[in-house]
């Protein structure tokens, strides 16, 4: 079954295979979409969108692909800072605070600090989708289109 999973996820693009663990896109906050898509990859930008990744439990491969693919940026730099973040909660109670789609805010707490708790003291997202970043338009494109070269990956049978 495992090895059936495996396969299914190769034919999909890595953007889709993380909205089957999250949900829709348009279900995301605003600022993880503008991560995505339209800055281009820092410190920051790299570190928010890991902790959403993490948070919500999307292994580092499937979230380092969908980043990548989604930003197109700068490999090397987005690789090495999402590995950095990813490792750093695993091995420690560092906290980090990140949009769970189940809690809502909540802390990182590592796997070796219990988890993740809900947060009740941050500021809400009130944006979700990308319609409120204001570049909409240019995040919907870059959606589209990598959707698009997949069903032509799939249609010339790679």
């Amino acid at each position: 079954m495992s090895q059936m999973m495996e396969l299914s996820s190769y034919l999909k693009d890595p953007l889709s295979v993380v909205e089957e663990r999250l949900d829709a896109v348009q279900t995301w906050p605003t600022y993880i979409l503008v991560d995505m898509f339209v800055e281009d990859p820092n410190e920051v930008s790299v570190r928010e969108v890991s902790g959403f990744m993490y948070g919500n439990g999307v292994p580092f491969n499937e979230a380092e692909r969908c980043l990548q693919v989604c930003n197109g940026g700068r490999r090397e730099f987005i690789k090495e800072r999402m590995w950095y973040w990813y490792k750093l909660w695993d091995s420690s109670v560092y906290a980090e605070k990140y949009y769970s789609v189940v809690l809502k805010m909540a802390w990182i707490h590592g796997k070796t600090g219990g988890g993740t708790e809900a947060c009740q003291s941050a500021l809400q997202v009130r944006h979700f989708g990308p319609e409120p970043s204001g570049c909409g338009t240019l995040i919907w494109y870059a959606i589209n289109k990598i959707k698009r070269e997949r069903d032509v990956l799939k249609n010339e049978g790679v």
